[in-house]
């Protein structure tokens, strides 16, 4: 899933995404957020999303700096 504008606004959640977020995993489901922002790490974005009341571990995470050293490997 993108970040911005799907699950939050800036450092504002939008309305539902935790029930949401809560509910795939009740399920036995998993999620990934993808994102072309380059300005933070995924260690910035779990701390993030730690704010936002939503657990998260470094595999939630895609982000171009992190796909970028993938496809150099």
């Amino acid at each position: 899933m993108d970040i911005d504008g799907t699950i939050c606004v800036g450092n504002r959640l939008i309305p539902g995404a935790d029930r949401f977020l809560n509910g795939l995993s009740e399920y036995g489901g998993d999620y990934v957020f993808i994102t072309n922002n380059t300005t933070m790490s995924v260690a910035d974005y779990r701390k993030k999303f730690a704010k936002l009341g939503i657990p998260t571990t470094s595999g939630n995470f895609l982000t171009a700096s992190v796909a970028t050293a993938h496809y150099l490997k």
